[in-house]
C-alpha cells in the first residue's frame, strides 16, 4: 500500500508540473543543474539522467528522488523538485535549495560516492565530528558555551547520567555539513 501512496505522489507533481504550473524559466536551469549532477551510470558505463519534473507542492523545499532500484527493470529514476506555493513565481536559486539537493546527490553512485568519501574525508576528518568519543569530548568541554553547560547540567540532574551523543546523530551531522557546503559551493 505505501508503494502505491508514493507512486499516486509521484504521478500526481508530474501532472501539475505538465499542466504548466511555472511560468517562469527557472524550471529549465533546475532541469539543467539536476541532470549534471544527479545522473547515474548503469552497468555498461552509459550515462542515465533522471526524469526531472519541478512542482510547487505547497509544503516546502523537498526532492522526491526514486530510491535505486535493480536496472533491469528501469532505465531513469524519477527526480521531483518540489518549491513552496508561494513562492512559485519568485524562487530564487540560493544555499537551501542547493542543501537540498546535496541531499540527493548523496545518494547518487557518482557525486554520492565523492562526497561520502573525498568531501567528508576533508572536510570532517580532523574535526570532532571525526569520531563519536571525540565529539562527546568536544560536547562536554570546559570552553563549551555556558548555555550548553547549564542545558547538560540540567539533563545530568534530570536523569541522573551524562548526556552523550549517538552515533546516528553524528552521522546526522555530518550528513548536514556536507550538504551544506554542497549547497554554498552551488549557488
Amino acid at each position: 500500500m505505501a508503494q502505491l501512496s508514493r507512486i499516486t505522489t509521484f504521478v500526481s507533481l508530474i501532472e501539475r508540473s505538465r499542466l504548466g504550473e511555472f511560468s517562469w524559466p527557472f524550471a529549465h536551469e533546475l532541469r539543467r543543474i539536476s541532470q549534471l549532477l544527479l545522473n547515474e551510470k548503469d552497468l555498461k558505463g552509459d550515462r542515465l539522467e533522471p526524469i526531472i519534473h519541478v512542482v510547487a507542492e505547497g509544503q516546502g523545499y523537498r526532492i522526491f528522488y526514486e530510491r535505486q532500484v535493480p536496472l533491469p527493470s528501469i532505465q531513469r529514476r524519477f527526480l521531483v523538485v518540489a518549491f513552496p506555493r508561494s513562492l512559485k513565481h519568485h524562487v530564487l536559486l540560493h544555499t537551501l535549495f542547493g542543501h537540498e539537493v546535496g541531499h540527493t546527490a548523496v545518494f547518487t553512485t557518482e557525486a554520492g560516492a565523492v562526497l561520502s568519501g573525498e568531501v567528508k574525508n576533508s572536510l570532517l576528518g580532523s574535526s570532532p565530528l571525526a569520531d563519536l568519543t571525540r565529539l562527546n569530548n568536544w560536547l562536554q568541554s570546559k570552553h563549551a558555551p555556558q548555555f550548553v553547560k547549564d542545558e547538560l547540567d540540567e539533563f545530568e540532574k534530570v536523569t541522573g547520567r551524562q548526556f552523550a551523543l549517538l552515533e546516528a546523530h553524528r552521522e546526522s551531522w555530518q550528513i548536514e555539513l556536507i550538504c551544506d557546503l554542497f549547497g554554498m559551493m552551488l549557488f
